[in-house]
């Protein structure tokens, strides 16, 4: 008999009822109490609760953090200078506030943000290890939720504790299952920026046609029961996803492919946000004599699948070996990353091994973590770019290259396909044939024609996917919702 525990269900309605007022006033105080200036003129104090876990990652995600916040104090001093702003900044890294902006700003090149120290204040997650996939072998998604559940309750407990009520919650990192607790526990509006979707009709497809991939165990492909079973799965958590996403107030998404796989999974609109992807034009210069030099920008994930990029420069150099040996000597593939965490490490002495294996040490280079300084060094040697993630929701590292003159080569799937490669900018590839086809293709390019070719490619790029232009479409967003 189940009767019992409908009878619960109005105890538990009544008790989050009580202390979603209790935390609404003690909000409402809070605003009050901190509302003193420098001036000492009396201004209402907002809070803006920004959930990025890993704020010290170093990837384009948190660009899009930095840059998020940027707009937000532009925001505000401009529109509504009558209103004090406290951004709480939720993350896991244990570094001071000042180390995090130095860093970032370094990193990403973004000067502006010592704008941000002022407005910023660091609420520190001590349990964001329990976000790892890797705690998670099996039933990854559905741990991966009820984790999301716990440090976000965490996260507004660690913020009572220290003074910070947010009136805003802004997840900029990927993390749906915050959104039912900000809303219906704490009363929070729910803004979400989306890199890509939790689960999406590809990784369903991909499992019912038992294809294997780093999210579908060969395992389990192999296997027609255990391949239904995670359908059903699947299937099953799709449902709880879209109930995820309706305790949402504003979505964002970040290219064509996000948009759409978010419109199918939860059924709203969204507006598309381009990642804000710098200005490579003011670090590096296109007419530069560069080195036939392949570069990879991307964070040492399993997704990222840099070793189609070993497999594709073992391709060229056992194709084209004569060529390349009379006309590129120096021929060479950059990998540059940054890494996460020990499980990222690792992957970056798995994949040196691998270039070992394929006898093509000598010809690649690993950069890990590198500086902003290193970064624009490269993208002024380089002359390709590679992108080996098939279904990236966007690349801002694609777009950093070609920004910077470089021509690249993508997979052709995702955002790379739909909203970065246009005709004349760049190439796409599927196979590590293609690939290392068009990277000769590109190296044995007319110098002239060449140039031409990299004066498009960084010319559409930079009129797209400018910081100025996310900090715009940001504010309209800013000014729809706060």
């Amino acid at each position: 008999m189940l009767w019992p525990l409908w009878l619960l269900l109005p105890t538990f309605v009544l008790y989050v009822w009580k202390k979603r007022n209790e935390y609404s006033r003690r909000r409402y105080c809070s605003a009050l109490g901190s509302s003193e200036t420098k001036d000492s003129s009396p201004k209402r104090t907002v809070t803006v609760g920004i959930f990025h876990p890993y704020a010290d990652g170093g990837g384009g995600g948190e660009r899009v953090l930095y840059c998020a916040l940027v707009s937000l104090i532009e925001h505000f001093s401009v529109k509504r200078p009558h209103q004090h702003l406290r951004i709480a900044l939720f993350m896991g890294d244990g570094v001071s506030k000042r180390e995090l902006i130095q860093k970032a700003a370094l990193q990403f090149n973004l000067p502006q943000l010592t704008k941000v120290e002022q407005h910023l204040h660091l609420v520190m997650l001590t349990n964001r290890e329990l976000l790892e996939p890797s705690r998670y072998p099996r039933f990854t998604l559905f741990w991966q939720s009820v984790a999301h559940v716990r440090v976000a309750h965490h996260a507004f407990r660690q913020g009572e504790r220290t003074g910070y009520f947010p009136q805003y919650w802004i997840d900029t990192t990927g993390c749906p299952f915050s959104y039912p607790v900000a809303k219906y526990f704490y009363g929070c509006k729910v803004i979400a920026y989306v890199h890509y979707p939790m689960i999406s009709s590809d990784m369903t497809q991909r499992v019912r046609y038992r294809t294997a991939d780093f999210n579908n165990d060969a395992i389990i492909a192999n296997s027609s029961l255990r391949s239904k079973c995670k359908y059903i799965y699947y299937q099953l958590f799709s449902g709880i996803y879209y109930i995820a996403g309706c305790f949402t107030d504003r979505v964002m998404v970040n290219s064509t492919w996000t948009y759409e796989h978010i419109r199918h999974m939860w059924r709203i609109e969204a507006d598309i946000v381009y990642p804000p992807c710098g200005d490579m034009s003011n670090s590096t210069d296109i007419n530069t004599e560069r080195k036939p030099w392949i570069l990879s920008i991307s964070q040492f994930r399993p997704e990222k699948n840099q070793l189609l990029q070993l497999q594709a420069m073992h391709w060229l150099l056992q194709n084209y070996k004569d060529e390349i040996d009379q006309s590129f000597p120096m021929m060479k593939l950059v990998l540059l990353g940054s890494c996460r965490n020990e499980d990222d490490a690792k992957r970056v002495d798995w994949l040196r091994e691998k270039a070992k294996e394929y006898g093509i040490a000598d010809n690649v280079a690993f950069v890990v973590n590198a500086s902003f300084q290193q970064l624009t060094d490269y993208l002024q040697m380089c002359t390709v770019g590679i992108h080996t993630m098939c279904k990236e929701h966007f690349g801002i590292g694609i777009v950093e290259m070609m920004a910077a003159g470089l021509i690249v080569v993508a997979h052709n799937s995702g955002g790379p396909a739909s909203d970065i490669i246009q005709e004349g900018t760049g190439y796409l590839a599927d196979t590590v044939e293609e690939y290392g086809q068009h990277i000769y293709n590109i190296l044995k390019t007319p110098p002239l024609k060449l140039v031409k070719m990299q004066q498009v490619s960084a010319a559409s790029v930079r009129r797209r996917f400018s910081d100025a232009q996310f900090c715009r479409k940001l504010s309209g967003v800013w000014d729809s919702i706060m």
